[in-house]
């Protein structure tokens, strides 16, 4: 079927957009010999009805700055300047009008909630974990293209009990007018629960003539549980591994859990139990995957 009819699109927007590791939410690319446009934000959940009878987008790239808006108090400060307030940005489109280079920033709550840093060598945010690993959860290209890691977009969206509106539009175009193409005039629209779009067909005559057709829409991802957020006090329960730190009269191996928290120290905790700088016995095919697994980091 031709390009123009969009169904290699639809078929992506439908089965793997919002369901894939890493998920554009800002810039464009190429998609089935189409040009595609992404952009993102938050929405409250009770509005999903409201925001999946049409197709058009809830916020777009000069929506979320802060700013004086007029109301029937007077003329009030607001943080967010959108069209709808049922949504909440999570982009920020950075335009300096030729001064210098556009940009797209990320939400400074959805940073810090993560303790990311970010590394000016691969253009990308990690979050530093707990455990002192680095985890990349936002990659920059080209300043103005974005792409989330989806744990930590939908622990966000967790944690805030919001859920998560993807915007696409979808341009096709070809040299020709309709009939030199073979094609015909489209114009339909689809709505579900989570995911509602249209598509346009038709032809250009005004400067030249050529065929295009449009697909735009936005698709809705709603928040897990706040219980799975994974952030304090809903952090996932950890596992500690014990190990063997002697061998009792009859030869038989003594084990430790290796919970900080049940430890003895220098100040006083868990006297009854093993200081923490015990020294551990690991059994000999344990070490060399230990070895062969830090080899390969090196």
């Amino acid at each position: 079927m031709h390009d123009y009819y969009q169904l290699n699109n639809i078929k992506y927007i439908t089965d793997k957009y919002g369901n894939e590791q890493w998920i554009q939410v800002a810039g464009e690319r190429k998609l089935n010999n189409s040009d595609a446009s992404f952009w993102c934000c938050l929405f409250q959940i009770e509005y999903l009805d409201d925001i999946m009878s049409t197709s058009e987008w809830d916020a777009s790239y000069s929506d979320g700055y802060p700013g004086f808006i007029p109301s029937m108090e007077g003329t009030v400060f607001q943080r967010f300047i959108i069209h709808k307030d049922y949504v909440e940005p999570i982009l920020f489109y950075r335009e300096f009008y030729g001064v210098k280079k556009n940009y797209v920033e990320i939400s400074e709550e959805f940073r810090l909630l993560n303790n990311m840093y970010f590394d000016q060598q691969n253009n990308s945010y990690y979050a530093v974990l707990d455990s002192g690993n680095c985890e990349e959860a936002i990659r920059i290209l080209e300043n103005d293209t974005v792409y989330i890691n989806i744990k930590y977009l939908k622990r966000f969206a967790s944690a805030k009990q919001m859920g998560i509106l993807l915007f696409f539009d979808i341009r096709y175009e070809t040299p020709g007018l309709l009939s030199d193409n073979n094609l015909t005039k489209i114009d339909k629209e689809h709505k579900d629960t989570t995911l509602v779009y249209k598509i346009f067909g038709n032809e250009e005559r005004t400067f030249q003539q050529y065929t295009f057709s449009r697909l735009l829409g936005k698709k809705a991802l709603l928040p897990p549980p706040i219980i799975e957020c994974g952030y304090f006090p809903y952090e996932k329960k950890r596992t500690y591994v014990e190990f063997i730190i002697w061998h009792d009269e009859n030869g038989c191996e003594v084990t430790f859990t290796s919970y900080p928290d049940k430890l003895s120290n220098y100040f006083g905790a868990n006297s009854d139990a093993p200081n923490y700088m015990t020294l551990v016995f690991l059994k000999e095919r344990f070490l060399i995957n230990i070895l062969s697994v830090l080899t390969c980091i090196k």
